[in-house]
């Protein structure tokens, strides 16, 4: 995964980073920001492909940029949990959510004016998950993350029942970008 490359050179994953947060500086402005969204796809165009056995699939690398002025961390289970939201005429709807698994890995801290660079893996299998909620797949999508927090006070106790504030949807969504089969 493009992720662990955090670990292994802090210098090539910020240099990657920058280079998508520059490439896409003039896409559309994050609501109530007026700067791009903080996550950043390294495309404006995906097709999704035929895989064995009926499905669809496509990769979508991305470099999320930590604007909020405070660490953000991300509920993970091995992935970053997110999913796409689709433009339907005048709103975004939920179109495609990943199947995670049932466990709770340490969140990955992102600290205020720091990086953090993926790939989004999404595949459709018809009659199966994941897959799509909407039809036709064709149109203007973007990636929202389901999972991030502002406060890390998630342990084995769980003592507050609180995993503190999720981030507004301004600060965990992406740039608008076309996806087709």
């Amino acid at each position: 995964m493009v992720s662990r490359l955090l670990r292994v050179s802090p210098v090539v994953t910020a240099l990657a980073a920058a280079s998508l947060v520059m490439a896409c500086s003039d896409s559309i402005a994050s609501p109530g920001t007026g700067g791009p969204p903080p996550i950043q796809t390294d495309r404006t165009s995906y097709q999704l492909q035929e895989t064995v056995g009926r499905g669809l699939r496509v990769e979508i690398p991305y470099a999320y940029h930590n604007t909020t002025g405070k660490t953000v961390y991300l509920v993970n289970c091995k992935v970053v949990q997110a999913g796409l939201q689709k433009q339907v005429e005048d709103e975004w709807v939920d179109a495609w959510g990943g199947v995670y698994n049932d466990c709770l890995g340490p969140a990955i801290e992102v600290a205020a004016g720091a990086s953090y660079v993926d790939t989004m893996v999404v595949s459709h299998y018809p009659g199966a998950f994941p897959r799509f909620s909407v039809e036709p797949i064709d149109g203007t999508y973007r990636i929202a993350w389901s999972s991030t927090r502002t406060v890390h006070n998630y342990d084995d106790s769980f003592s507050d029942g609180s995993w503190g504030d999720s981030l507004p949807l301004a600060d965990r969504i992406s740039n608008e970008f076309t996806l087709s089969k």
